[in-house]
């Protein structure tokens, strides 16, 4: 381990992982530190043995909840930061189908945006003309998105004038901050249409009503470039990036957690490991919660006093319930399907239906994953012993007959399952309640920069926000600040 570097990276989620590989192919000395076994955050995987009912062990590879990701268009965040690496070699995509089950309507969503819009035109016909509207209106939004996206992603930085700014993206300016229901309401006025259109959004937030038109049309994306599966679990795209990233000559150090962030007066030189090692350093991205890092790692110094209002005002995103499965059968089901019943959400992940790599033959790996609010999310870290026990077995029950309406036969085949709550995500995210999708929807959220020199940000608790795509963005936001 050298002494000193240019940057020091903490945390190796998918933004820090992002950050990391774009510094280091710009040609700086880059170190990584990961508190985990695995690099990742969110985007990872783990192998679980089990005996099945002839007591024969059986071998499934769960993942930690992202299976669908975006950004691999071309010229997108994720396809642009891969394009001509190793990393991208090493990696093997499929595509990931919907099927979205809502009180009683089933919908299998065709693989081009135009093919959806015609299967809802058939299914709704009253709403043919509104759907065809909304449509239009969301791929213009979209094109101005891409416009700016792109400006990012060439080191362009901020949006600079904000009048010309304006001219050039009209419907940005119309909508971003509409709430999305009321902007469904221009277009369409079938109830059932418009929860069919906002089902995706759990994708981002457990409460649809914070939702805006600019948090919902980025997930539109699926339904136009599709979203993709890594083949062998998401922990392959994570650990392609490390590869990378240590190919260019920087060094990713798991198991080892950053103690202390180091000042000079007000100014970053580097980090203390928990160990007592002291790395120098000109500039450290945190890829964590940034009240958390003020506060555990930098001692809570002194902010500017909107800045620090802001950051302690910040309402923490959705954690969840996520039950790991191991089936004896292959269900007929998608990679991904969504399940809107008795007014609760269920996302079922199915990515042994692209991916024989990960279960047995005949076996299937599934997933199933219940946001909750950060109200009920503190509600699971108050019980302890049996409480805790009862009130998991509970939930795994209600969640397992809700994924009966798509897999009527689910019991019987099970062979394997495990359930993580938010006490589990607190442990293995360390995050600061255990949310998995960092700030809530509607709530501020800082930019990579930060009041204090020498300290970036990035990751879901950026103004970017929760998944893949945005977390890339993210990490370019962050290295962009830095070279």
């Amino acid at each position: 381990m050298p002494k000193s570097c240019d940057v020091i990276v903490i945390g190796s989620g998918i933004g820090g992982l992002t950050a990391a590989l774009l510094l280091a192919r710009r040609g700086l000395k880059v170190i990584v530190f990961e508190a985990h076994d695995r690099p990742g955050g969110a985007a990872t995987s783990w192998v679980r043995k089990a005996r099945d009912k002839n007591r024969i062990a059986r071998r499934f590879i769960f993942d930690a909840g992202v299976q669908d990701i975006s950004g691999l268009a071309p010229g997108a965040p994720l396809a642009r930061l891969l394009e001509g690496t190793e990393a991208g070699a090493m990696l093997q995509w499929q595509r990931v189908r919907h099927r979205y089950i809502q009180d009683g309507l089933c919908i299998d969503v065709p693989e081009t945006r135009q093919g959806f819009e015609a299967l809802l035109a058939i299914r709704f016909p009253q709403e043919r003309c509104g759907i065809e509207r909304l449509f239009a209106e969301i791929a213009h939004l979209e094109t101005e998105i891409a416009s700016n996206t792109e400006r990012l992603l060439s080191g362009q930085g901020d949006m600079g004038d904000l009048s010309a700014w304006a001219v050039a993206n009209p419907a940005m300016m119309r909508w971003m901050k509409e709430p999305y229901d009321a902007f469904l309401g221009h277009f369409i006025s079938d109830p059932a249409l418009k929860q069919l259109l906002t089902i995706i959004s759990e994708y981002v937030t457990e409460d649809p009503a914070r939702l805006t038109v600019g948090d919902m049309v980025p997930l539109f994306g699926y339904y136009r470039h599709g979203g993709f599966y890594p083949r062998g679990g998401t922990q392959q795209l994570s650990n392609a990036l490390m590869h990378d990233i240590r190919s260019h000559g920087g060094i990713v150090r798991l198991k080892t957690q950053v103690a202390k962030i180091r000042l000079e007066g007000e100014r970053v030189v580097g980090v203390t490991t928990i160990k007592g090692e002291e790395i120098a350093a000109r500039e450290v991205i945190a890829n964590m919660d940034p009240a958390s890092c003020h506060r555990d790692l930098l001692g809570s110094p002194v902010l500017p006093a909107n800045y620090n209002r802001r950051l302690k005002a910040r309402e923490q995103g959705p954690s969840g319930i996520l039950v790991s499965i191991g089936l004896d059968t292959l269900p007929d089901l998608p990679a991904r399907t969504f399940v809107h019943a008795n007014n609760m959400g269920l996302g079922i992940g199915n990515p042994s239906a692209i991916d024989t790599t990960l279960a047995p033959p005949g076996h299937a790996a599934i997933t199933l994953l219940h946001l909750i609010s950060a109200e009920k999310t503190q509600e699971w870290l108050a019980l302890s012993g049996a409480a805790y026990e009862t009130a998991k077995s509970e939930i795994t029950d209600t969640l397992l007959d809700l994924a009966t309406i798509a897999i009527p036969d689910l019991r019987r085949h099970i062979v394997h399952h495990e359930t993580a709550t938010p006490r589990t995500f607190l442990s293995y995210l360390n995050t600061p309640h255990g949310e998995i999708y960092g700030t809530a929807i509607g709530q501020w959220a800082p930019r990579a920069a930060t009041p204090i020199p020498g300290l970036t940000l990035t990751g879901a608790t950026t103004h970017y926000g929760p998944g893949v795509e945005a977390a890339v963005l993210s990490g370019f936001e962050a290295a962009n600040q830095l070279a």
